[in-house]
């Protein structure tokens, strides 16, 4: 993957200063409480980002805000709310409480309120993170009583839906997600002669091989709860406890393999970071049957993260290269597609 992938992600605009406080935020804390401080907080380029102190009969407490205009912004916010809602309900220790999200006075803007966390600077252990993940993969099997692949509502990456179509198949589930981001990709930076012409066979003949596989001849997979957009910028180490956090999701029911997907694109400037994340995790969760097409697994599910990024960042072009290289080598590597013997 390109240089520099992972620094453009982390560009994203910092928010600071006094944050004035619609009264229907103030109206969602404790009867009698004070608003003490309200700050921007964080780095966002799709919400304005901020931390709220109260005072409650003597004692002090925190919240995280978010809070966005536009038409998308109630959809996205109430999709985050869902995702990290229940995905607090698996791993209530490695993950922010969502308290409300709705509309303000001005119905053009929305909001999403937190349980407030104090992060340390730099990434969580990477072998204590791959086992929170690995903790919200096996743990939410058993919340998901149809065995289906999708979402009950909408989840934004950014503030790009997700298809969540219910469906039968981890196949079809991928292939419906994948069409509506290209299109996306498409809507957002004009047409591509080259993917245009890649794309048939990427649908057609990849995916069907790398993906039907995994639930034929006698092998299955089972659908997990997925954070969605668990790359390293949505992780972090909460200070005092050295546990790591994980939050901003775009939640889905998908295979587990996919949630390691986020770092294909930026394994280069990690430090070796993402490397031994994935290792560890493999070593909880072994890859999944048939193993020896991990590898080649691995590099389709980052064409979601990249169709995503180049959407996103739309004013970089070296997002769609990266997209068309990793498609071009899918596709010049599988040109058989299923062929049943698999």
């Amino acid at each position: 993957m390109a240089k520099d992938y992972l620094a453009n992600q982390l560009n994203a605009k910092v928010h600071d200063g006094e944050v004035d406080l619609d009264d229907n935020i103030i109206a969602q804390f404790p009867k009698g409480a004070v608003v003490t401080s309200s700050r921007g907080h964080g780095a966002s380029n799709w919400n304005e980002t901020a931390r709220i102190d109260i005072e409650l009969d003597g004692d002090q407490k925190s919240y995280f805000l978010k809070r966005t205009k536009g038409q998308v912004g109630g959809p996205m916010l109430h999709g985050e709310f869902e995702s990290m809602r229940m995905i607090h309900a698996v791993i209530p220790a490695f993950s922010p409480k969502p308290l409300s999200w709705g509309k303000c006075t001005d119905s053009n803007i929305h909001y999403l309120l937190f349980e407030f966390h104090e992060l340390k600077k730099g990434l969580p252990d990477p072998h204590r993170m791959s086992n929170v993940v690995a903790q919200l993969h096996t743990r939410s099997v058993e919340h998901n009583t149809s065995g289906k692949w999708g979402f009950h509502m909408t989840t934004y990456n950014g503030p790009i839906p997700q298809d969540n179509t219910w469906t039968n198949t981890w196949e079809e589930n991928w292939i419906r997600a994948m069409r509506q981001l290209f299109a996306h990709e498409r809507g957002a930076r004009g047409p591509s002669d080259e993917l245009d012409q890649l794309l048939p066979a990427y649908f057609e003949k990849v995916c069907p091989r790398l993906l039907r596989p995994l639930e034929t001849r006698g092998r299955s997979i089972q659908p997990v709860l997925i954070h969605g957009d668990l790359w390293i910028g949505n992780m972090g180490t909460q200070a005092g406890s050295e546990d790591p956090l994980m939050f901003d999701s775009s939640a889905f029911w998908g295979h587990n393999e996919y949630e390691l997907s986020y770092m294909r694109p930026m394994a280069q400037e990690s430090g070796g970071w993402a490397e031994k994340y994935i290792e560890s995790y493999h070593k909880l969760i072994p890859r999944s049957e048939p193993q020896g097409d991990w590898e080649a697994r691995h590099a389709l599910y980052a064409t979601r993260v990249v169709v995503v990024d180049s959407a996103l960042y739309k004013d970089k072009e070296n997002f769609r290269k990266i997209l068309i290289d990793l498609v071009r080598e899918l596709v010049e590597r599988f040109p058989e597609g299923y062929t049943g013997k698999e």
